[in-house]
């Protein structure tokens, strides 16, 4: 299998339930994206999709471009995981669209104001948790370096 293809051999995302469930992925993220204190990133993470959606963006690089210049779309395409790209940027556009014309009514009344602001709340310490669990803490400079980022997270937000 060429270079361009190996990075990505793993992955099963030619067929039509791979690109509905990469939409549905991309949805969950586009509807994140527009909670506050919720990002797309975080849910790629939970999700499991995180390393492949940076392993693909990186792949918009100088071989990309040889590739185009030869007019080897297939190889291009395939060079940067556009059906895996694809799919997900789908859903996060429709989820995002979605969710910005359904949070305008969830907020334009009281009682539903509080329980959206409730709901984005524990989604923001949910995500929290989940990824607290994804960390490997096994060393005390790994403790200390994450207590500094935490800190300095807390620092920001209050700045």
């Amino acid at each position: 299998m060429s270079q361009t293809n190996s990075n990505f051999q793993h992955l099963h995302i030619n067929s039509s339930a791979s690109f509905a469930a990469n939409s549905g992925r991309g949805a969950l993220m586009g509807i994140a994206d527009v909670i506050p204190g919720v990002s797309g990133g975080t849910i790629a993470l939970v999700l499991g999709i995180y390393d492949q959606l940076i392993l693909s963006i990186t792949r918009f690089d100088l071989e990309l471009l040889r590739l185009l210049k030869r007019r080897q779309f297939r190889l291009a395409a395939s060079h940067v995981n556009a059906v895996f790209l694809t799919s997900l940027l789908a859903g996060v556009g429709a989820g995002f669209i979605l969710m910005t014309m359904f949070i305008h009514r969830l907020l334009s009344s009281q009682p539903s104001m509080q329980l959206t602001y409730a709901v984005f709340f524990g989604l923001i310490l949910g995500s929290i948790f989940i990824v607290y669990n994804m960390i490997d803490l096994d060393t005390k400079s790994r403790w200390l370096g994450s207590l500094v980022c935490v800190v300095a997270g807390i620092i920001c937000s209050y700045s």
